[in-house]
């Protein structure tokens, strides 16, 4: 699962996206970024999911993402990791 945010989403992984049907968690700026065609799961199947399974992968593109992963995955240690490997 991927979570998709901006300034910048590149071609490569647009289409690396859409070829595996790798699930998206549907942010409007996700939706915004990429447009239709994707295998977008709600915000709340990705909470729950990660909630039922803290160790389930979870990616992004951006440092921009922390904002949402602190907001929606505080039960999760996942914000102070990022956090760490930003700073």
């Amino acid at each position: 699962m991927i979570l998709i945010d901006g300034p910048y989403v590149s071609d490569f992984l647009k289409k690396t996206l859409l070829e595996k049907q790798i699930e998206v968690i549907e942010t409007p700026e996700a939706k915004a970024l990429l447009g239709q065609g994707y295998n977008f799961i709600s915000e709340n199947e990705a909470m729950d999911r990660l909630r039922k399974h803290p160790h389930y992968p979870l990616f992004t593109n951006s440092e921009n993402s922390i904002a949402w992963v602190e907001r929606n995955l505080p039960f999760l240690d996942t914000t102070e990791k990022v956090r760490l490997f930003k700073d």
